[in-house]
């Protein structure tokens, strides 16, 4: 072969051109490796915010599901009125040792980790009726009575009063119980602690409610780390008076408080019918998961919210 041919310069046709130059529009290629074409970065635009709409669904179906553990919006409203009813009684007492009670939450209904419980309609919402001008002189059983008294004096709560060995409870058939455990200053604790009556009713025992709820609501406002579907890192959005306030609905109550109550029905489910009580208490439950899930948002980096719950549950 003359060594013209082998140098020889191959023209495209028109039409061979305009077919190339389609491929190169529809691909977003132009097969040297080349990207030319705006189609190209589209197509990936459409991956990335499938990928994060992924995200976004999966952590409102966790958010959805979770609600439905909840007590309904009428039993909430009902458990308002007679908590603000029972705390506007015994604060207005006049009774000299409990001219000062101040009432306020505790437990799941403060954090905002309560769920219903299987197969009966009842939950319980706790209280404390703390009195914070006397000292350990006044015993366990004295203020305990007192209140007591206070309670049978309302012709409406007399025939629902029960007697516990630490607290009295209130109880609305087929709705929910209030507890009430009175309380008074622990002069021994710097942090705002309390004292509350043991269980015979003969000494006080160290009791922090108020800093366990702020200790829960400081780890409850740690964002989680959730790996957006191209590597970046992205927070995480399921992030005087006498009586306390109720505490208003959050309509997003964020992965930690999440995390409690799936782990409180699991626990539900596991010991469905235990008759020998030995399922763990909601405090141990609620305890090891918050500090199960400060550990896990501060170390790691998760592909999406399910994975930071399952992690907080098995560490």
């Amino acid at each position: 072969m003359p060594a013209k041919n082998l140098f020889r310069t191959k023209k495209s046709s028109p039409k061979r051109a305009a077919g190339r130059h389609a491929d190169v529009e529809a691909t977003g290629f132009d097969g040297t490796g080349g990207n030319h074409s705006k189609t190209g970065d589209k197509t990936m635009n459409y991956i990335t915010e499938r990928a994060q709409l992924r995200q976004s669904q999966l952590a409102d179906l966790i958010e959805e599901a979770c609600q439905h553990l909840e007590p309904s919006s009428y039993q909430r409203e009902v458990a308002q009125q007679r908590y603000e009813g029972v705390g506007d009684w015994l604060s207005q007492s006049d009774d000299p040792l409990l001219a000062e009670i101040a009432i306020r939450l505790q437990g799941s209904v403060a954090i905002g980790t309560t769920v219903k419980p299987i197969g009966i309609a009842e939950y319980d919402v706790d209280l404390v009726a703390h009195v914070p001008d006397i000292d350990t002189a006044i015993s366990p059983a004295m203020l305990k009575a007192r209140i007591g008294d206070r309670l049978r004096a309302n012709g409406h709560y007399a025939p629902l009063l029960l007697e516990m060995p630490r607290c009295w409870r209130l109880n609305y058939a087929n709705e929910f119980h209030l507890d009430i455990t009175p309380s008074i200053p622990n002069p021994g604790c710097t942090l705002g602690g309390e004292l509350v009556p043991d269980k015979t009713l003969k000494s006080w025992k160290a009791s922090n409610p108020m800093g366990y709820r702020a200790k829960f609501e400081r780890r409850a406002k740690l964002r989680a780390r959730i790996r957006s579907a191209f590597g970046r890192t992205l927070a995480s959005t399921i992030a005087k008076d006498s009586v306390e306030p109720y505490p208003e609905q959050m309509k997003l109550k964020g992965l930690l408080r999440r995390t409690v109550q799936i782990a409180k029905r699991h626990r539900d489910l596991e010991f469905i019918g235990d008759a020998d009580g030995v399922a763990p208490l909601s405090i141990i439950i609620t305890t090891l998961a918050s500090r199960a899930y400060e550990f896990c948002v501060g170390n790691v980096v998760y592909d999406h919210e399910l994975d930071l719950i399952v992690a907080a549950c098995r560490t």
